[in-house]
């Protein structure tokens, strides 16, 4: 309504542009034919940018226009298979499903994520429309209604279901692929294991994998010959000390036999008890023994103190 006042430029589109080029630029007439999203002269305008931008000045020659344009071609083939390098090695999150199991690391990530906003498609009725086939013949990926379709059928899109352009290495014209057996996930079986509130069961994050028959039976014997567990080392004090046990051992007592594994063992013992009883006062056992007075020099020099003082 706005443009009623302007009938001039309403007559100059119609019979400029609209009558003589409406099938290059109206989306109705050109999506039906292939043009990879293209459908503006700003990526044209963004490439003679960048050939400026290494010419810097209009008055240089011809040799060094080559050389400029050369190094301009070259820095972008790195460029560009140093990204196609970078992108084959990632695999986005919204790509590990079935649907694009085919289609990882042989289409190009633009490719999938406009798929992928087909497929988003499905969950949005207002969106829905019928299918005149105008994003496949323009883009050369599929559209939601052929998505819809292979979910129906329980089934992948195929790399056939792209056109070339969107390959990271151009297959060939006749290619068609075979429906892949996808590699799934394997099933999670829950055995019969530890219950779920005991202190050694694994949990389900960990790598560790679950001790086999003859190593349980392995450790089982091993803790059965070991008896006892291993008492605790002794913790220190501040001042460097090892603190004192609280269970201590019970006192020696004569008739006490655990102790009596040789004549030895027994005579110290009785020793011991007799300087318990006595508070260290009592004299040594050996000195009651007159066969034991001259065993050695420490022997022989005590029962002759005692002598002298006896006499």
């Amino acid at each position: 309504m706005q443009w009623r006042e302007t009938p001039k430029l309403l007559n100059y589109l119609a019979k400029t542009w609209l009558d003589e080029h409406k099938e290059r630029f109206v989306f109705c007439w050109a999506d039906q034919h292939l043009h990879c999203g293209n459908r503006e002269t700003s990526r044209a305008e963004g490439a003679h940018s960048v050939v400026k931008r290494y010419l810097q000045v209009s008055t240089g020659d011809l040799h060094g226009v080559l050389e400029k344009l050369s190094l301009m071609l070259t820095v972008q083939h790195q460029e560009h298979h140093a990204a196609v390098s970078a992108v084959c090695n990632r695999t986005p999150q919204s790509f590990r499903c079935p649907l694009f199991a085919a289609l990882v690391g042989y289409i190009t990530p633009f490719a999938l994520w406009r798929t992928f906003e087909q497929k988003q498609i499905l969950n949005r009725p207002a969106l829905h429309h019928s299918c005149h086939r105008s994003h496949i013949n323009s883009i050369g990926i599929p559209c939601y209604h052929i998505i819809k379709d292979r979910i129906a059928q329980n089934q992948i899109l195929y790399q056939h279901d792209f056109h070339p352009r969107w390959f990271f290495i151009r297959p060939p014209e006749d290619f068609i692929q075979i429906a892949p057996r996808p590699i799934l996930n394997p099933i999670t079986i829950r055995t019969k294991g530890r219950p779920r509130g005991s202190k050694n069961r694994q949990p389900e994050s960990s790598t560790v994998r679950d001790a086999s028959q003859f190593e349980k039976s392995l450790s089982g014997s091993s803790a059965m010959a070991k008896g006892t567990p291993a008492t605790k080392p002794r913790k220190r004090t501040r001042t460097g000390r090892y603190r004192e046990s609280k269970n201590r051992s019970p006192e020696p007592t004569e008739s006490s036999s655990d102790y009596c594994d040789s004549l030895e063992d027994e005579l110290m013992h009785q020793e011991v008890a007799r300087l318990f009883k006595s508070h260290g006062n009592a004299p040594p056992l050996w000195t009651e023994e007159p066969d034991l007075a001259g065993m050695t020099r420490a022997t022989r020099a005590y029962a002759l103190r005692a002598r002298e003082k006896e006499v």
